[in-house]
């Protein structure tokens, strides 16, 4: 992490090293079959470090420096706002990841992260879920194409139809399949 020079509007910003990848070669290279797990230098200028730039005048950062003086020395801190302050850090990085170009390590975990956020800042309890009404769906109609509500609706009538046992029919045909072979071979010896 490095106190920003350059930036003004935002609070903070993710940049590569000299040596590393910008977020638009890494883009690059990760559509590129060429640049898989065996490619020393890709993953060498992957492993480089990013540096996380921050704006000490951003009204962000000084609340979040204001929060870290009142934890107060370890012994004495309070781990519930320890892990609010962490949370907000991690989101703070993360979403400067996105602002800056790069991809987040896991894109779930963010954005949980982020409804977490949103959730302590509207009152909406971690716990409370979406209310979800599951309605069984329509009866369908088991009938052959042809009859059925289909065919009813084409304008031929509506009768019962019994659905044909296929094993059945399958062994019909074989049955009938070897029989005819029987008859042949009967036939060729004559």
């Amino acid at each position: 992490m490095v106190v920003s020079t350059r930036l003004t509007t935002s609070p903070c910003l993710v940049v590569a090293s000299e040596m590393g990848w910008s977020a638009n070669m890494e883009r690059l290279m990760a559509a590129q079959a060429a640049a898989g797990d065996d490619n020393f230098m890709a993953q060498w200028a992957k492993s480089q470090k990013k540096t996380f730039e921050i704006n000490p005048k951003h009204p962000l950062i000084e609340a979040l420096l204001d929060k870290v003086e009142l934890l107060g020395p370890a012994q004495d801190r309070d781990e519930f706002a320890a892990d609010e302050i962490r949370e907000v850090t991690n989101v703070l990085w993360q979403t400067a990841l996105v602002k800056s170009g790069f991809q987040v390590p896991d894109p779930n975990t963010y954005f949980t992260l982020i409804e977490t956020i949103l959730r302590k800042s509207l009152g909406v309890s971690q716990e409370a879920r979406a209310k979800v009404d599951v309605r069984p769906a329509p009866p369908t109609d088991d009938s052959p194409v042809g009859e059925g509500e289909a065919g009813a609706a084409a304008g031929g009538s509506q009768p019962e139809a019994e659905w044909v046992d296929w094993s059945k029919v399958k062994a019909q045909m074989k049955a009938e399949g070897e029989e005819g072979d029987a008859k042949g071979a009967v036939r060729d010896e004559l």
